[in-house]
């Protein structure tokens, strides 16, 4: 999925996270070498772009100059951007070959190793000698989707930050991705199951079987009427055993959208798209039970984190329902 890049980096720009980098350059405080932690590998490579941008950019990252518009086309030659699928020792290398030389096209060079995760202990090793004694007009951005990879000794020497992840108002924000998705139920679907993985919600917006997944969860309260009901909602999850999880995360959403609604704060929700499912059946519960409901939910979640079966613990969880709206109803 092909998203443009000023519509990704304007929504990064809105985070805390980068804000206070942003802080930084604009204090003269940038340090040698920043750590940016998350296992969303797409928002990571527009990520270390836009930081980059805001390095070298008189203007702190404007995107308008041509500082900006180089290092969005990867041709600054102060920049330099290591994506390898794995990272090497020879890798490592070119970067300490270039190192040597001035910046020539501004004050700093930038050097960005976007799969810093992937690098063997040869290449850290090699690279922990660059970023112990840096020279004064070089700067490193390392994106790591998995932190244990990298050793400690390199880990030590780098600022760490963690990358927020996005809403999922965030991700429908991006106009090329809601455009790419194909509708805006199919962009609601992938921001909502990907829980904020910009990198999660490109993939889900070209599986149809989430489409099928994201269908049941919202249609659920609609078909699960008493306990006779509870076989058959099993009997259309069950050929989606593997993405019980997914439909865990859309139901509890669609739940307190439910939830919102009833307590007169629609324009809080967050399935926009599903609102006509949503005044559906709301009808058939109050606020304690929606409640109560979201707590069952959120309960079977943690089960599953403990490896036990998905099909029982769902289908646990549809009587769980049944037994809340009892409780609860007025």
């Amino acid at each position: 999925m092909e998203l443009k890049a000023e519509e990704v980096i304007s929504a990064i720009e809105k985070k805390k996270y980068f804000r206070e980098f942003l802080k930084e350059k604009q204090n003269g405080k940038i340090t040698h070498a920043y750590a940016f932690f998350s296992e969303d590998k797409l928002t990571l490579k527009f990520l270390l772009t836009l930081c980059a941008m805001t390095i070298c950019c008189p203007k702190n990252g404007c995107g308008m100059c041509s500082v900006c518009g180089k290092i969005l086309k990867n041709v600054h030659t102060d920049v330099m951007t290591v994506s390898s699928p794995k990272i090497r020792v020879e890798d490592i290398e070119k970067l300490k070959e270039d190192i040597a030389l001035l910046p020539y096209e501004g004050d700093c060079k930038v050097y960005i190793l976007q799969n810093a995760e992937t690098m063997n202990e040869s290449a850290q090793n090699k690279l922990l000698k660059l970023i112990e004694e840096p020279p004064q007009n070089a700067v490193f951005l390392f994106g790591v989707s998995d932190e244990f990879s990298l050793l400690s000794t390199v880990k030590s020497r780098m600022k760490r930050i963690d990358v927020e992840r996005f809403a999922p108002e965030d991700i429908l924000g991006i106009k090329s991705f809601v455009k790419q998705a194909g509708n805006a139920k199919n962009a609601e679907l992938a921001a909502v199951i990907s829980e904020g993985n910009l990198s999660a919600a490109a993939d889900i917006a070209s599986d149809g079987k989430y489409n099928s997944v994201f269908a049941l969860a919202t249609g659920l309260y609609a078909k699960l009427k008493n306990s006779r009901c509870v076989a058959a909602c099993m009997a259309d999850l069950t050929p989606y055993k593997d993405y019980i999880n997914e439909f865990l995360n859309i139901l509890l959403i669609f739940t307190k959208d439910m939830l919102q609604y009833e307590l007169g704060r629609a324009d809080k929700i967050i399935l926009k798209n599903s609102e006509k499912e949503i005044i559906s059946v709301l009808w058939e519960f109050n606020a304690p039970a929606l409640m109560g409901i979201i707590e069952k939910i959120n309960a079977t979640r943690k089960k599953l984190m403990l490896n036990c079966n998905p099909v029982l613990a769902a289908e646990r969880l549809l009587f769980d329902i049944l037994e809340v709206k009892y409780i609860c109803r007025t």
